[in-house]
């Protein structure tokens, strides 16, 4: 089962809201529709929950409110586990700042696609946008604080990023996270592998190749082959699933 976040994907809005990091406070409602399961199939089995970048901070982010129902094992992929953390290095180096300007424009022209084509969109978020602030945005601070904060109640873009950071040290769930010494999105200099790895609960990898989810096919061989982080995941999975010391497992 795939989460879609508010407002993508066709969907119209039914709130003032849109699909962002603090999406998190969707996830407990998710997976209880997914426990519960349809009819006679899904219901009863152990969940398992897997985050790619903005996703996977989420996932934290959810686990370590204890909300919800249990979670068996999680993983995260290229992360920004440390939000203010992964802006600040976003805002960097020129490389940074180079794939931070182009995230950016994605990210003004994804919302005005979605202006343009859904009446839902328009009615429900056009008051509270300071679209002066979020055309002329060239970081994704920027347009984060034009267009997220003053839709979802958040002074600046640094209170939204500090209510969107997981406690790693309150997530109890068996969490795997991965990640590319040279991801050019979210810097491993951000990644909080200390707080990581004094939590007993987490198991953390770090790659030299990747890139941001840029692992690839397990052999190269079939576009839709299953990645090496994809196996990997698998894998911790199984291994937990087994309750057998999943990180001698891997």
């Amino acid at each position: 089962c795939c989460l879609d976040y508010r407002g993508v994907g066709g969907l119209p809005l039914k709130s003032g809201r849109l699909g962002a990091m603090d999406s998190w406070r969707d996830l407990a409602q998710v997976l209880e529709a997914v426990r519960r399961g349809p009819p006679g199939r899904a219901a009863g089995l152990p969940l398992f929950a897997l985050g790619f970048s903005m996703g996977g901070l989420m996932l934290a982010k959810h686990l370590s409110t204890g909300r919800g129902p249990p979670v068996r094992a999680a993983a995260t992929v290229s992360s920004p586990l440390e939000p203010l953390a992964s802006v600040a290095c976003f805002e960097g180096s020129l490389a940074f700042r180079a794939v931070n300007a182009a995230t950016t424009q994605g990210l003004k022209l994804n919302f005005l696609a979605g202006w343009a084509h859904h009446a839902s969109t328009r009615r429900h978020v056009a008051a509270a946008i300071d679209w002066h602030a979020l055309l002329t945005a060239c970081s994704l601070r920027e347009a984060e604080e034009a267009l997220l904060c003053p839709l979802h109640g958040y002074e600046d873009a640094n209170a939204y990023y500090r209510a969107c950071t997981p406690e790693i040290e309150a997530i109890a769930t068996p969490l795997l996270v991965i990640h590319a010494e040279d991801d050019p999105v979210i810097g491993l200099s951000s990644v909080p592998l200390a707080r990581l790895a004094q939590n007993p609960h987490v198991l953390t990898v770090v790659t030299p190749r990747g890139g941001h989810l840029g692992y690839g096919a397990a052999d190269g061989a079939l576009p839709c082959a299953p990645s090496w982080s994809d196996e990997l995941v698998a894998r911790w999975f199984a291994a937990v699933d087994a309750d057998a010391a999943p990180s001698a497992r891997l």
